[in-house]
């Protein structure tokens, strides 16, 4: 019986992951109002009364891939990071981490594009994005502390360290031979640190 159990679990877990996947894939390409929950369920192989069963509007749908999104992203960035590391290697290794997830990651990272400062997002999702980035403001204000990092408010700093990010990322994924190649990321990296450095 437990065994059974555990299959329809998973086959439940199948069902809802299979339905953001392909909403991711098809909010991407398509954008929003142009993907239809038919055509999501359609693609995913599910019945249109599963999706929405496991979510009750495209709305709750769209939300619900943002934090998964956001969450996948943050699960990778910290990877690696130790405390007593020096305020430069954390950055660096928060920067390879992004940087590789993005190019890895390429449906996720540009629906994040896309989405990220859309109204789709309700307020209630978009504070719980920022609160998952927690660590990073306390990043920015160690380094100020320190006197490494350029006084500016702690939201303006990863601001700016987010805009040279994109464009980086999007660098590697249209040059992905160079994202082993220490001269290139060494250089990306070198773009972020000397921004917010004084």
């Amino acid at each position: 019986m437990r065994g059974i159990l555990m299959e329809e679990a998973r086959g439940t877990i199948d069902k809802r992951d299979r339905v953001l996947k392909t909403a991711l894939r098809l909010f991407t390409s398509q954008g929003f109002h142009a993907t239809p929950t038919s055509q999501i369920a359609r693609e995913a192989g599910v019945a249109t009364g599963t999706l929405f069963h496991y979510f009750k509007s495209k709305d709750e749908l769209i939300n619900a891939l943002y934090l998964e999104s956001r969450q996948a992203f943050v699960t990778s960035l910290v990877r690696g990071i130790k405390p007593e590391m020096s305020l430069k290697d954390r950055g660096r290794l928060y920067f390879m981490n992004s940087l590789h997830w993005g190019v890895e990651h390429r449906d996720m990272f540009l629906f994040y594009q896309q989405f990220a400062n859309s109204p789709y997002i309700d307020a209630r999702t978009r504070k719980r994005g920022v609160q998952e980035i927690g660590f990073l403001m306390e990043y920015i204000g160690d380094g100020q502390r320190e006197g490494v990092f350029r006084e500016m408010p702690a939201d303006m700093a990863l601001a700016v360290i987010e805009s040279i990010k994109i464009g980086m990322i999007q660098y590697f994924m249209e040059h992905r031979e160079r994202l082993n190649n220490r001269r290139y990321t060494e250089a990306a990296f070198s773009a972020i640190w000397n921004s917010i450095t004084r």
